[in-house]
């Protein structure tokens, strides 16, 4: 791809072999870790056919990117999971990422959001393993089954939808005609969370409980307006200080969006069961010692 561009820009061969002499960095590298991992790979008990679909994205589960608990049900330790897969309890990116990566989506966005764009398409299609196709097609020609669990395909999110979001961060500020495409992108992002908010109260799905996408959908909702009230303002204000101190305010929502999306993210501990009187108080017999 790089020499195609080459000599299409008639750009420098030095940049081209910068890049190649930066990939086989990255290889040698990376080789400490993956030839190793190769090698018990291939005396382990995998093959291409091992892990097959189990614990792949259910055809629903894109609608977690925007009610983080559709469909999902609690756990005897107090964290949520989708009812189809135990790998991840959430991969919502945050509402408000979610938004700006769709204002990135716009015509003159540029090929890297259109690349961003594919590959979170992508990623999204690969999860769904044989609901999908793709994952079918895809392991007749590689190996794709020694990884079990291919809703792991969903952590490329992780890269690509912030990177879209910054995307849609530049055509807001940057751009008056990316600042007005925000408000049809808020409306219709609220139509789709309460949507989904809906379904999932009138729908009842296997264990789950309908009030919990409710209250889930509200809970996104008002940090998705909050968070676009916020920006909308930012854009408008013409006070360089109340800019950001706007802007520190949205970033602040979308924190607070992710710490409370999900309730039980972390199950904890408390330090007091650590402490020498809890054997005293159990009676643990005989005490555990160092190096038993």
């Amino acid at each position: 791809f790089a020499g195609c561009q080459a000599l299409v820009t008639r750009c420098s061969w030095g940049t081209v072999a910068r890049l190649v002499g930066l990939a086989v960095l990255v290889g040698l590298l990376a080789a400490v870790q993956l030839l190793p991992f190769l090698d018990l790979l291939q005396h382990s008990q995998r093959d291409a056919s091992y892990g097959g679909s189990v614990w792949a994205l259910p055809w629903w589960g894109v609608a977690n990117l925007f009610v983080p608990l559709f469909r999902c049900f609690e756990t005897s330790a107090g964290y949520f999971l989708q009812t189809e897969q135990n790998w991840t309890s959430t991969f919502y990116p945050g509402i408000a990422v979610l938004l700006l990566a769709l204002l990135a989506v716009r015509p003159g966005g540029g090929r890297r959001v259109v690349l961003m764009l594919a590959l979170t398409g992508a990623a999204l299609w690969l999860a769904l393993a044989e609901q999908g196709g793709l994952f079918s097609v895809l392991s007749r020609g590689i190996p794709l089954g020694v990884m079990r669990y291919p809703v792991k395909f969903v952590a490329l999110l992780t890269v690509t939808l912030p990177l879209l979001a910054a995307f849609g961060v530049r055509s807001v500020l940057a751009d008056p005609a990316g600042a007005r495409t925000m408000r049809p992108a808020l409306i219709g992002t609220v139509v789709v969370i309460t949507g989904i908010g809906w379904w999932g109260a009138a729908v009842p799905y296997a264990d789950t409980v309908g009030s919990n996408a409710v209250d889930s959908a509200v809970r996104s909702g008002a940090h998705l307006v909050l968070f676009g009230l916020a920006l909308w303002v930012a854009v408008r204000v013409s006070v360089p200080w109340a800019r950001v101190l706007l802007l520190v305010v949205a970033v602040g929502i979308v924190w607070s969006d992710l710490l409370l999306h999900l309730p039980g993210l972390m199950p904890r501990v408390s330090r007091a069961s650590y402490e020498p009187s809890v054997l005293v108080r159990e009676n643990l017999q005989p005490p555990p010692r160092v190096g038993d």
